[in-house]
């Protein structure tokens, strides 16, 4: 359309261009302004072009603009959601999500979902996921997508209608094996009739039968998005493949009455809570997991299958709050346990129950049954909520820190010249508070010209350090050093 508006127009004169409206000088304002109806000869855009950004030639009306942002029409949750006009759809079902189109498809088109329900979006090439992991919604979550390249989704941000954790999320401290102040990261062997060891900070194994079971914290190679991160693998040296009724090996940790309580378990408004965790393993099979409170009194046991050998799976569990009695007792918290093996005695079933030490179930593998398997666990954690988030990675100093509450190892020495009859002492102090006054132990002890080893003080030992003393020295000079622990473990 071309236009030739007159030169020194006068008020009121009109103009009328070829194809278009009829336009009026107005004086006053010293403008044109549409006083013609209707632009002839020009033609309006379909909403598909509006979506696609196709036409260069046409005029686009309110109705097909609208097309990218109104609320489209309801969709049904299902293997694969196709999307219509519209730029916020409510996603109603509960059915997985493999795969999110566009019907009409555009590089760079968006759009939020609001779920109505709970389901599972699965991560994919072509529908990504943030952190690579599949997404758990809940009723009230939101999502917006995009569509990053031809048939590739992308989830560019969920917002969760439970509101934003802040804080610290994961309730298990050294959900990720990274700290290990009682192996050195070198491993052990675990043989029954040893007790509880300590396998990694705050990770213990507890085993009953005569198998033997190698424990090492190591940094994982391959594959990709897994390289070097931190896992707990347990392999079997020596195997038992006949399990007694009240046989049973664990690993398992314990989480603080303070870091759980505000999940108002054994109360009418206990909270829901979300288990998730990596596992690889050289079998296929059935395996439980379990939460228990101090005395197992009151446990959940859940089941989870290991559908590949040697591949890492991501496992998730949403629990609801357990409104029995039983919880907040005393300076003991919550178990968290992963059985390795557990006899007909401590089988429960799936859900919540009452029973001393239901952790596992019948149809859970025997892993113990043969030489060198091996199970492997990664990145671990339990939220308040009831839908995943991507594991709640600390810095190595904040997860040490943590984990030093409840074990510590440092040196000790004092020297100098010394006069015989006289006392001497040394304070320390740890570097982290202690849950509660640790147990010392001191080894390594060397000693030159005190005639008493020097011991921690039993006045002076509190949960923030201790004090070494010794009297009676006999020499001109001395030294005393001894590598200590303190432990404060639940």
């Amino acid at each position: 359309m071309a236009f030739d508006f007159p030169n020194s127009p006068t008020n009121g004169q009109q103009y009328t261009p070829a194809g278009g409206p009829t336009y009026t000088w107005d004086s006053a304002g010293t403008k044109w302004t549409v006083t013609g109806t209707g632009i002839t000869g020009l033609a309006t855009s379909s909403t598909a072009e509006v979506l696609t950004g196709t036409s260069t030639s046409r005029s686009v009306t309110p109705d097909a603009l609208a097309a990218l942002w109104e609320k489209g029409t309801d969709v049904a949750s299902a293997a694969t959601v196709s999307l219509g006009e519209g730029g916020y759809f409510s996603i109603t079902g509960t059915t997985t999500i493999t795969d999110i189109d566009f019907t009409t498809p555009k590089d760079g088109r968006m759009a939020w979902l609001v779920f109505a329900g709970a389901l599972t979006i699965t991560h994919s090439a072509t529908l990504v996921c943030p952190g690579a992991v599949d997404i758990q919604t809940a009723a009230g979550d939101r999502i917006l997508v995009a569509q990053e390249n031809g048939d590739t989704i992308r989830l560019l941000d969920v917002v969760r209608a439970e509101g934003i954790a802040r804080g610290r999320r994961n309730r298990v401290i050294n959900g990720d094996f990274s700290i290990d102040q009682y192996n050195n990261y070198g491993g052990i062997t675990v043989t029954a009739g040893t007790g509880e060891r300590l396998v990694a900070d705050r990770w213990v194994v507890y085993p009953t039968i005569g198998a033997q079971l190698a424990t090492l914290v190591e940094s994982t190679a391959t594959p990709a998005p897994f390289a070097g991160k931190s896992s707990l693998k347990l392999t079997v040296i020596a195997d038992d493949v006949t399990i007694g009724a009240a046989d049973y090996w664990t690993l398992k940790t314990t989480i603080e009455k303070d870091d759980y309580s505000d999940l108002l378990w054994g109360t009418a408004n206990a909270k829901p809570v979300t288990l998730s965790f990596w596992v690889y393993c050289s079998i296929t099979g059935t395996f439980a997991v379990s939460i228990a409170n101090h005395d197992y009194t009151r446990t959940w046991i859940g089941s989870y299958t290991v559908n590949v050998i040697n591949t890492w799976e991501k496992k998730i569990f949403t629990i609801p709050g357990d409104t029995a009695a039983g919880w907040i007792v005393g300076l003991n918290g919550l178990r968290l346990v992963f059985p390795i093996v557990v006899g007909s005695n401590n089988h429960g079933v799936a859900g919540w129950q009452t029973g001393v030490g239901k952790v596992g179930l019948a149809a859970a593998v025997n892993f113990l049954g043969a030489t060198a398997r091996r199970l492997s666990f990664m990145d671990i954690q339990l939220e308040a909520g009831s839908y995943n988030t991507e594991f709640d990675r600390l810095s190595f100093a904040a997860q040490l820190a943590q984990c030093q509450r409840y074990y510590e190892r440092g040196q000790g020495q004092f020297s100098g010249y010394v006069t015989s009859g006289f006392g001497y002492w040394s304070a320390f102090s740890y570097k982290a508070t202690k849950r509660v006054i640790p147990t010392l132990v001191f080894t390594n002890a060397y000693n030159v010209g005190f005639a008493a080893t020097p011991g921690a003080t039993t006045d002076t030992d509190t949960n923030g350090g201790f004090e070494m003393r010794t009297s009676n020295a006999t020499a001109d000079g001395g030294i005393f050093t001894t590598a200590w622990t303190a432990s404060a473990e639940l």
